[in-house]
């Protein structure tokens, strides 16, 4: 994503018991954060998932390291 996140996106997952899952993600908003001198861009964001069975909103982070 060229060091910024995506507004939209899919995740998959498996669970423990080998059932694999798939969703949407969109992000509503986020905040950018610089650590380490401008080393890493973190993004923290309020996003909406969907994953066919159940719906909410929850956290959606990315990072980015410059080095």
């Amino acid at each position: 994503a060229n060091g910024r996140p995506p507004s939209a996106y899919r995740l998959w997952f498996t669970t423990a018991s080998g059932q694999r899952f798939e969703g949407e993600v969109r992000l509503d908003a986020a905040r950018h954060y610089r650590f380490g001198g401008g080393a890493l861009d973190f993004y923290e964001g309020i996003a909406q998932f969907d994953l066919g069975f159940s719906r909410g909103r929850g956290i959606s982070e990315f990072s980015y390291s410059h080095r």
